[in-house]
């Protein structure tokens, strides 16, 4: 089975130059297609919904958000939450100025949508989410921001019960930003992020009070990360017992709080592996283990220039 998302002129400019046909969560141009499938397989002319224009939200009864193209109900989910319960995506409304995020338990993305240009608060609010099915259907190309993207500063308003999410899939090639994506998270165990992260310049506060968070599948191009990158990046996440593999240029880090309090107060913390870190010339690391009852930690061959105050 393979899905058309293709004629939609500039607002496809976030997909892969021509790259307009899904099989199996997977991008494949005409020729590609013919290529791999010859000869085989059903073909839809479903379009991409656009930001805007004909993508929305649609909150059901039993607490179903579907973003889909279009607003006609589908009564396999039953009836509406109520007449405010639909939705129009632009591209950057957040959920929460028009939806009661607390009765929101599944997020489905039923069809591919583009056009947005930030996550952030996105989900805001959302405090009684549990799943979210085929994000990577939510074009995130043009994105800038993912900035609390999933969390507030307290679980009053975080996806407090959000336990794991994968967005590997995504694109997010054009965020700067992943400052406190999943601040107060406090069910979350398992994230998996991906590598099309070419713009990123902050992970600042990104899992701060994530208590419950054991997993972390991180692999990041931090190239461009500069002030404040890493800045109690994990603080407080008191349930990880080991640090997640870091494979991270951190060569371009300019600020002296870059690297301050990363893993403060991970009060399970025993083994930590900084070793993927490059680092830069010079650096300071402040409180980078503070209240860690580390027993092993494992550095890299750049580490001569590094100093540390109450490391």
């Amino acid at each position: 089975s393979f899905q058309y998302v293709g004629n939609y002129g500039d607002a496809l400019a976030s997909l892969p130059s021509d790259r307009y046909w899904v099989h199996n969560d997977t991008l494949y141009s005409s020729e590609e297609l013919i290529k791999n499938f010859p000869g085989a397989g059903t073909y839809s002319s479903d379009e991409v919904a656009v930001c805007g224009v004909d993508a929305y939200g649609l909150l059901y009864a039993d607490g179903t958000l579907v973003l889909q193209k279009g607003d006609a109900v589908d009564s396999a989910y039953g009836p509406l939450i109520t007449s405010s319960g639909v939705v129009l995506l632009t591209a950057t409304n957040k959920l929460r100025d028009t939806l009661d995020g607390k009765k929101v338990h599944k997020v489905i993305v039923k069809d591919f949508i583009v056009g947005r240009t930030t996550f952030a608060s996105f989900f805001e609010h959302f405090t009684n989410l549990t799943e979210i099915v085929d994000f990577y259907k939510l074009d995130a190309r043009n994105v800038t921001s993912c900035e609390s993207m999933f969390a507030s500063f307290s679980t009053d308003y975080s996806c407090a019960s959000l336990t794991s999410i994968d967005l590997s899939k995504c694109n997010f090639n054009s965020c700067t930003t992943f400052e406190t994506m999943f601040n107060s998270c406090a069910k979350l165990e398992t994230v998996i992020m991906p590598s099309t992260t070419g713009s990123l310049t902050t992970c600042r506060e990104m899992f701060k009070n994530c208590t419950s968070l054991k997993t972390a599948i991180l692999p990041f191009d931090t190239s461009h990360m500069t002030k404040q990158g890493l800045y109690y990046m994990f603080r407080n996440c008191t349930s990880l017992g080991v640090t997640p593999e870091m494979n991270w240029d951190l060569s371009n880090a300019s600020d002296e709080y870059f690297f301050s309090g990363v893993f403060f107060d991970c009060t399970s913390l025993k083994e930590a592996d900084i070793s993927g870190w490059i680092m830069p010339t010079s650096a300071r690391v402040s409180n980078i283990f503070y209240n860690c009852p580390i027993e092993k930690i494992t550095v890299g061959a750049n580490y001569h220039n590094i100093y540390s105050s109450r490391s």
